[in-house]
């Protein structure tokens, strides 16, 4: 059961630097970085990809 727990607690954390990579996105975005942007935005969309499948 400990690597279940893990894993949530992966899937916890990948939520919240979701969350932030899309704030910092914006910002970097706001300030002209579109390079730093994209990468946010990258990074986000691959945390979310491994939230949706459940961790795997």
């Amino acid at each position: 059961m400990r690597a279940t727990r893990i894993k949530e607690e992966l899937i916890d954390y990948a939520d919240t630097e979701v969350h932030r990579m899309r704030e910092l996105a914006s910002y970097y975005k706001q300030c002209g970085f579109k390079g730093l942007a994209w990468w946010c935005e990258n990074n986000a969309r691959k945390m979310e990809k491994f939230i949706v499948s459940g961790g795997s």
